[in-house]
């Protein structure tokens, strides 16, 4: 062991590194939450780094690009950077798997690489490498002093990062492999509730109507013409609720053709300001120099209304209320298709966590006037369209939904 990590650690009546490694090797191990397991790490190189501050990027499979995941210590400005897996740094790290000393780098960084290292203080760069694979990059940042700590231990300290990153892909593969039976057992659960709820709509529109024609037939011998009226407009409430039910059941047939998705998005937009007030924030950011879809303009477009009202309604009561709109792309899958994807943030009062499993269950609601089928509705047509949807949510933080579409 070394003078550093002697120091660190102390002498006999105190654990060893050894002893260090074993006990953060059995803690990760058994951790499958990875937020915690990416806490756990951060919180455990720190200490043995001595750094001022240590960054995780993580690849966002969606977009191609590594993405700012969390901090020791948050950083203002970081969440806007982005790496992309051609850029000179990702290769080399990639290609050499281990660490980079920047001081020791020899190829000329991009100017906006540069811009990022230096206000960071970014000493030495980790990469998470597993089976010829990059999952992310760990920004250790300090002073001179610190990269002269981590170089004098690096060999120790590269034993505790190559097995954080094992238990990292270990805890992504648990949550990948969580996300596909929750979404084949959602698929599973809709498509029952649609063959019920469409023999229930068909049962109920019957007698509904003849409620209607009876109440129009009597009006003119009921003097208080006011309860008519009512009588009528819940009986109208009711029949616009199956006709959501049968929209859900028995969706109408795709128009399929060419169209713009930064159109229908733009397009959402302008429909959705007329009910947000003046001080909601809504902005688009698009990312795509191609955004051509194959795709039922129509129906998508009622899908992203849908979306950004819910958004306005949730940031309604903020003053500094914000939506955002980011369009980007992915590159080709495994079959050799391009998808859009859309994400839209906002910074409202959230979702309780015991009700995220339900958003997509028909007439499951939490509006006084809701009911329940909007976001049941989105779901089928994004589905048709062979996509995915999925809401992440925090209460009193707000939500994002990602949206991924073929091109």
């Amino acid at each position: 062991m070394t003078s550093r990590l002697y120091k660190i650690f102390g002498g006999k009546n105190d654990f060893s590194f050894k002893n260090f490694l074993k006990e953060f090797n059995r803690s990760i191990s058994i951790i499958t939450d990875k937020d915690l397991l990416i806490n756990n790490i951060l919180s455990k190189l720190k200490y043995i780094t001595r750094a001022e501050n240590i960054h995780l990027f993580l690849l966002n499979p969606d977009i191609n690009k590594y993405e700012f995941y969390i901090s020791s210590n948050y950083t203002q400005g970081i969440t806007s950077i982005k790496l992309t897996p051609i850029s000179h740094i990702i290769r080399w790290l990639l290609i050499n798997e281990k660490p980079m000393f920047l001081s020791k780098y020899l190829f000329p960084l991009e100017e906006d690489e540069k811009e990022l290292f230096d206000n960071l203080h970014v000493k030495v760069l980790f990469p998470l490498n597993v089976l010829g694979k990059l999952n992310g990059v760990l920004f250790v940042c300090g002073n001179i002093k610190t990269e002269g700590e981590i170089k004098e231990n690096i060999d120790l300290i590269s034993i505790t990062i190559d097995q954080a990153a094992m238990a990292f892909e270990n805890a992504l593969l648990y949550e990948q492999q969580k996300d596909r039976l929750k979404k084949m057992y959602r698929a599973d659960q809709l498509s029952v509730l649609g063959q019920l709820a469409a023999g229930a709509a068909h049962e109920i529109r019957n007698p509904l109507t003849i409620i209607r024609s009876t109440i129009q037939f009597l009006k003119d011998e009921i003097q208080n013409k006011e309860m008519v009226s009512e009588l009528i407009e819940e009986v109208d409430r009711i029949n616009s609720i199956i006709q959501g039910l049968l929209n859900f059941a028995k969706p109408a047939q795709l128009n399929v053709e060419t169209t713009s998705l930064e159109t229908i998005i733009t397009q959402s937009i302008s429909l959705a300001r007329t009910t947000a007030k003046n001080k909601i924030d809504i902005k688009f950011i698009n990312n795509c120099k191609n955004s051509d879809i194959h795709a039922d303009a129509s129906q998508l477009k009622q899908v992203f209304l849908n979306l950004l009202l819910n958004s306005i309604d949730a940031v309604s009561d903020k003053d500094n209320g914000f939506i955002d709109i980011i369009l980007d792309i992915q590159n080709q899958n495994e079959k050799g298709i391009n998808f859009l994807v859309v994400k839209i943030k906002d910074n409202g009062y959230g979702i309780p966590e015991e009700n995220l499993e339900k958003l997509f269950i028909p007439f499951f609601t939490t509006k006084a006037n809701g009911t329940g089928l909007g976001l049941s509705i989105c779901y089928g047509i994004i589905n048709r369209h062979g996509g995915e949807i999925e809401i992440h949510s925090k209460e009193n933080l707000g939500t994002t939904i990602n949206i991924k579409l073929p091109q």
